[in-house]
């Protein structure tokens, strides 16, 4: 009827209405420009470089302070305490009585003769006072020019031992293309188990596979679709996480970044974030599919089955990621220094110390109250997770398939119930607002909303249960077209757009418009289902196009360069987190917020992501994914 009444519709009117009701959506409070100037700047930082390496200090001291503002006099009034008071009563704004400063204490405090703390609180006191206002330290981070982070035995044998497996494959490749070619042309030679051995370690081999223009034709099957929705997931991700990123740490227009939280388009394409949904219905979709390509082959699959393929999973994600937790918590913090850098790499580094083996144990999304070592990687946890549950439901329910449906259903219900409940219980939003201040330090990670419905197991559940279910019914149907009429086409379009961009830009318009208040049952209710439902258009989606829908879409998903770009997604996903802190960690003076340096960033991560992930693939996923297929 909606569709009906629109093409109707003049469009004219049609975009008149649509820009009305963007643009009335805004609740912030915002002050003029002239007000705006009149409060002190949240952000200002000395040049850090000057201060600690070209000083003639005897001990030259850069700290890293957050000042809390007050009125001198509460009894009188004060123009400028009012204006600060204002603007940080509305939670999508900045806390403005809260001042993030880089100052050279060892310049500025050679007047006074008392501690680094006392001699700042000075400064700050004398800086506002003409304000009406008194600046207290509330937190103080100090360093000198001596490094904070040594090299050391540990360190060296690191390196060493990364250079001798660096080495070794190099030269593997080398003798293999020298020698492995006699061995091809005398057909009578047997390989030898060494020759065996070591063509796992072939980058000749490796790099054609990745880089290989026919491999996409040669696949193009059930498989060939995923690796471009893989590769659209990432880039999604990369963009999701380049937004928040470059909000996390000081900007030098913070009022733009304020009034971005009441843009409908940003917040709209934040909430885009929820299609990473995606990943958790491919894993459970494929690993459907090839359980019961399996049953078919041996008509009883046993537990030995299910162990070696947690066991396969297991060490291709764990491979990975032991290097990146050894490089950030030994080396990423040597490579450089600067005001932001051990507040972010070295925070990085010190929480892989000390939490590493979460990551490992693939229950670090367990732990966020702790901190996080890689922070992205809570999803490698939930995945690996999902995957040992959905082999034993499948294992289970392998003569049953009635079981497997009820199953899934009843996954579905534990997500929708729980979430019910805890939102309900505690009264929270159904998704968390990123708010420039909750942005900012990441501190919205602590928010017990956003871990609840997020990045716990049972908030993702819903990945699991469609992918079973869809697997299930492409595996058992798939040569049965269920799609065959014109009408069923517009339906599957209808809902497939309806539940997830509907979902979407539903939660965006309610952030951004009046309506966006603690509603307690509204909360629970709409957020229990909300992705439930967003992960069933992706998966009718997905399964639509295996049926031949979707046209130039699916077209382009199919596309031979797709396979490279899908092939190295995972390991894409990886590194791309860690440019990100080191782009920002190596910055000396607050970043001025921009769409074009959003974008501009975008493109640098995702080549530099791929590219390291070329030699990540080639070098460690590969020849472990392929010993790990001939000894599992």
């Amino acid at each position: 009827m909606t569709l009906l009444i629109i093409s109707k519709m003049n469009w004219r009117k049609f975009a008149v209405i649509t820009f009305l009701i963007l643009t009335s959506i805004s609740s912030a409070i915002n002050i003029t420009d002239e007000e705006y100037r009149l409060i002190p700047d949240l952000f200002n930082f000395d040049d850090y470089d000057k201060c600690i390496f070209y000083s003639t200090d005897p001990e030259p001291t850069y700290c890293r302070v957050t000042i809390k503002l007050l009125p001198k006099n509460r009894s009188q009034s004060n123009a400028v305490w009012s204006v600060i008071e204002q603007v940080s009563s509305d939670k999508r704004n900045y806390c403005h009585d809260l001042l993030r400063h880089g100052i050279c204490a060892s310049k500025k405090c050679v007047k006074y003769n008392t501690t680094t703390s006392e001699c700042l609180n000075r400064i700050y006191s004398t800086k506002y006072g003409h304000l009406g206002l008194d600046g207290k330290i509330n937190q103080l981070d100090c360093e000198t020019k001596e490094p904070d982070y040594v090299i050391n035995t540990g360190d060296l044998i690191l390196l060493v031992v990364l250079g001798t497996y660096v080495v070794f494959v190099v030269i593997a490749s080398i003798w293999l293309a020298i020698y492995g070619k006699k061995t091809v042309k005398n057909e009578d030679t047997k390989i030898s188990p060494v020759e065996n051995f070591l063509s796992v370690f072939s980058l000749s081999d490796n790099f054609r596979f990745i880089f290989n223009k026919n491999t996409g034709n040669q696949t193009k099957n059930y498989l060939s679709i995923f690796q471009g929705i893989r590769f659209f997931c990432s880039l999604l991700v990369i963009g999701f996480h380049a937004l928040l990123s470059y909000a996390r740490f000081p900007v030098s227009n913070p009022q733009t970044v304020e009034k971005q939280v009441t843009s409908f388009s940003v917040v709209a394409l934040v909430n885009h974030s929820m299609l990473f949904q995606a990943f958790f219905f491919i894993s459970s979709f494929l690993t459907t599919v090839n359980f019961y390509n399996h049953l078919r082959r041996v008509n009883d699959v046993t537990l030995e089955y299910v162990v070696r393929k947690i066991v396969k999973r297991y060490i291709k994600f764990t491979s990975a990621q032991i290097i990146l937790i050894a490089l950030q918590s030994r080396w990423f913090v040597h490579l450089s220094r600067g005001p932001f850098w051990d507040q972010i790499m070295g925070l990085e580094g010190r929480l892989c110390s000390e939490m590493w083996w979460t990551n490992l144990l693939y229950i670090n999304n367990f732990f966020f109250d702790h901190g996080l070592c890689l922070l992205h990687s809570w999803s490698l946890s939930v995945e690996f997770q999902l995957t040992v549950i959905g082999l034993l439901v499948l294992w289970l329910t392998q003569k049953n398939s009635k079981r497997l449906f009820l199953i899934s259903i009843g996954l579905l219900l534990v997500q929708v119930v729980w979430t019910f409940f805890y939102l309900g219980w505690n009264n929270f939003e159904f998704s968390t607002l990123f708010t420039p201040e909750s942005l900012y330090g990441f501190t919205f990670l602590f928010r017990k909303e956003w871990q609840a419905t997020w990045i716990t197991t049972v908030s993702n559940l819903a990945g699991l249960a469609w992918g079973l279910l869809f697997g299930y019914i492409y595996s058992h149907r798939q040569n049965n077209t269920f799609i065959t009429k014109k009408s069923d086409h517009i339906w599957w379009y209808a809902i497939v757009l309806i539940s997830t961009f509907g979902t979407i830009f539903f939660s965006g318009f309610y952030k951004t418009s009046d309506y966006y208040s603690n509603s307690r049952w509204f909360a629970a209710s709409y957020g229990s289902i909300e992705k439930v439902v967003c992960v069933f258009g992706i998966s009718l989606f997905i399964f639509g196009t295996l049926q031949g829908l979707g046209g130039f879409v699916r077209n382009f998903l199919e596309w031979a360069p797709m396979h490279t770009l899908g092939t190295l997604s995972f390991g894409t996903y990886l590194v791309h987190f860690t440019f990100f802190n080191m782009d920002i960690a190596l910055k000396r003076n607050p970043t001025y917020f921009s769409p074009y340096l959003i974008t501009s960033e975008i493109f640098k991560n995702v080549v530099m992501s791929n590219f390291c992930s070329v030699i990540l693939t080639a070098f460690v996923l590969m020849p472990i994914e392929s010993l790990t297929n001939r000894f599992l």
